[in-house]
């Protein structure tokens, strides 16, 4: 796929960084199991700070904190978003295309590209000793994706959250997620919201699908399928649409 033109003098609607997970090899020269091929990215927070008119460039800064143990790589990219695209079957326009993210920082001498954190088997958030985390009391716990294969053999299902389609089980650093079962979770909810209103689009209808049928919408090893991820219908759902 070509990657996205932007139009001459359009500028950049922002500018993201993260630091990638590339090996959970430490100075020893051995891989951590828990974070093997986990590629944990964690968001740097940027700053612009400066910006020379002569050169028409701007200054960043940013900051981030690293709490797994491995090396990390540099990923910069600028967004562009002067294109629109829409999923939704027979609604494709010819004239806008895919907008792409396009990387724009590259390893040089200038650029510190890795970063190594070394393992700390008593640190708090060292994925080994997650359980004895306190319970999270909201779902905005910032955290990373594991490989639900990575997990410690010990834990039971319940005290981690279901895997997304990839198979990959959000683990937030400082508080622990347990799995509600959807008996649960609509048995709590019609007790303190017994009428919710749901905006939305496709992507909003497909994370309500699983709730109003009790889980069993593409809850099968088949959960890849378009129909599951973009290509749904809604009269199934939605009689009337």
């Amino acid at each position: 796929m070509e990657e996205y033109e932007p139009v001459p003098g359009w500028p950049a609607d922002s500018l993201i960084v993260d630091l990638v997970m590339q090996s959970s090899q430490n100075n020893a020269g051995t891989h951590d199991p828990l974070y093997l091929n986990a590629r944990v990215t964690v968001s740097v927070d940027m700053r612009a700070v400066a910006r020379n008119q002569n050169y028409n460039t701007r200054v960043y800064e940013g900051s981030a904190q690293l709490f797994d143990p491995g090396e990390y790589a540099l990923d910069a990219r600028i967004e562009f978003r002067n294109g629109q695209w829409n999923a939704e079957p027979g609604q494709f326009t010819p004239e806008f295309h895919e907008t792409h993210m396009r990387t724009t920082l590259v390893t040089n001498a200038l650029v510190q590209s890795t970063v190594h954190v070394e393992r700390d088997l008593k640190h708090p958030t060292y994925l080994q000793r997650h359980q004895n985390l306190p319970l999270c009391t909201d779902g905005a716990a910032s955290g990373r994706w594991i490989p639900e294969k990575n997990l410690p053999a010990s834990w039971k299902q319940w005290q981690y959250m279901h895997p997304a389609e990839d198979r990959r089980v959000w683990v937030p650093y400082h508080c622990r997620l347990r799995r509600i079962s959807h008996a649960e979770f609509v048995f709590h909810m019609s007790r303190s919201w017994p009428s919710v209103h749901w905006y939305g689009d496709s992507n909003s209808r497909r994370t309500l699908r699983p709730i109003v049928q009790a889980g069993q919408w593409c809850h099968t090893n088949n959960s890849m399928r378009l129909d599951c991820l973009c290509n749904d219908a809604p009269k199934d759902l939605f009689p009337s649409e």
